[in-house]
């Protein structure tokens, strides 16, 4: 990290003993664990990326002619940089938690359904009895049957650990401020688009704990206009991030997430294309065009998802921009309020009023519901979102 002036490295020192001092001192007293460690990992990196920001406009643009001297396209590399290593850290919460014990469940009932599978392939050929077949110790039927009881009885388990996990997502958004069903969020879960939700509910969650700890400082600083201004800086670096944050969602949509979709589809079309060429050279055996016609249901099912998901990913991105716009323009005022501000008070009432308006923000970024109308569709759903997630 690039070293800091002394008096922001002495304003952040001074907030983090004031966060770090006995627990029932008010200010930073309502931190949760989750933004507390946060504060602790990235109070250094807020305050790198105000002096950034404040300075980019000042800062020449890039030119050949001077490769190594401080540009605008450098500092905003280096922008880029520290964010998104804040980021990492401000999206971790209970949530996170929750979902990785939900994925490794559903990662686990994935597991047991293959070997399920092997088991019923070795039953085919399995003795009655236990016992060496061409030299080989081999299981008997009895033992593959058992088997697959106890793999099918641990995915259950594994389904109702999910289910736990659902459950305790639904009270941790409810105190997050979010008001969303249980079916939600298992359908949420099942998405990219839910990928994003959460990991942005966790960033509102922190950044709202960490604005409100600084409207703390700021307050009880006032008659110290330079120790409010460099608090005010860690309220700005904040909203950049929450902008920062919405610019690299919509960017994995449009950039990732739709193409794939598009690429998924277009396979699917071309695969149906040459099923229907065989139903037509095949129109006379009633077996074989049978099983063609499954074969076309099941492709157009994978294109009706498809066009669903597509769908669904571009009404995310509308709330999204939304979101970003209304976040952009707090950004503006905030920064301009930075540099041109010089009394405590006009700051805090900034950050008060900010306190709010990021509550309705995040309100306006729940996801539609998802278009699962049948179990061939969600399962479809399930199938597109791994290789989205690169599963």
């Amino acid at each position: 990290m690039r070293p800091l002036k002394l008096t922001v490295c002495i304003a952040v020192m001074m907030a983090s003993a004031t966060v770090a001092q006995d627990p029932n001192s008010r200010v930073g007293a309502s931190l949760d664990a989750s933004a507390r460690k946060a504060w602790d990992e990235v109070r250094y990196d807020l305050m790198e990326i105000i002096e950034r920001l404040h300075k980019h406009k000042d800062l020449p643009d890039a030119s050949i002619w001077h490769p190594m001297r401080n540009d605008k396209a450098s500092n905003q590399g280096r922008l880029n940089k520290l964010m998104n290593e804040a980021l990492s850290h401000l999206k971790i919460a209970k949530l996170s938690e929750y979902r990785q014990t939900y994925a490794g469940q559903g990662a686990q009932i994935a597991v047991n359904q293959r070997l399920i599978g092997e088991h019923m392939d070795k039953m085919v050929a399995a003795p009655e009895k236990t016992g060496r077949v061409s030299g080989l110790w081999t299981w008997s039927r009895e033992e593959h049957e058992k088997r697959i009881e106890e793999l099918e009885s641990e995915i259950v388990e594994c389904k109702a650990r999910q289910q736990d996990m659902i459950g305790d997502m639904k009270q941790e958004m409810a105190r997050m401020g979010i008001d969303i069903s249980h079916q939600q969020i298992a359908d949420l879960l099942l998405a990219v688009s839910g990928d994003t939700f959460f990991d942005l509910s966790a960033c509102f969650h922190n950044v709202k704990q960490l604005t409100n700890m600084v409207a703390e400082l700021i307050r009880e600083n006032e008659q110290y206009v330079e120790n409010s201004r460099k608090y005010y800086g860690i309220y700005v670096s904040l909203v950049s991030l929450l902008c920062h944050a919405h610019e690299r969602a919509r960017a994995d949509i449009k950039t990732t997430y739709l193409p794939e979709i598009k690429l998924i589809m277009d396979e699917a079309v071309k695969t149906r294309q040459r099923t229907q060429d065989l139903v037509e050279r095949n129109s006379g055996d009633r077996n074989r065009l049978a099983r063609l016609q499954q074969n076309l249901e099941a492709q157009d099912t994978v294109i009706k998802a498809g066009r669903s998901y597509t769908q669904h990913l571009e009404g995310q991105l509308v709330k999204l921009a939304q979101a970003e716009t209304q976040l952009k323009r707090h950004q503006e005022i905030a920064l301009n309020t930075y540099e041109t501000v010089s009394l405590a008070s006009s700051m805090l009432s900034v950050v008060k009023k900010s306190i709010e308006d990021l509550n309705t923000i995040q309100s306006m970024e729940l996801p539609d519901m998802l278009p699962l109308e049948t179990e061939r569709i969600r399962s479809e759903f399930q199938i597109i979102s791994k290789r989205l997630r690169g599963q």
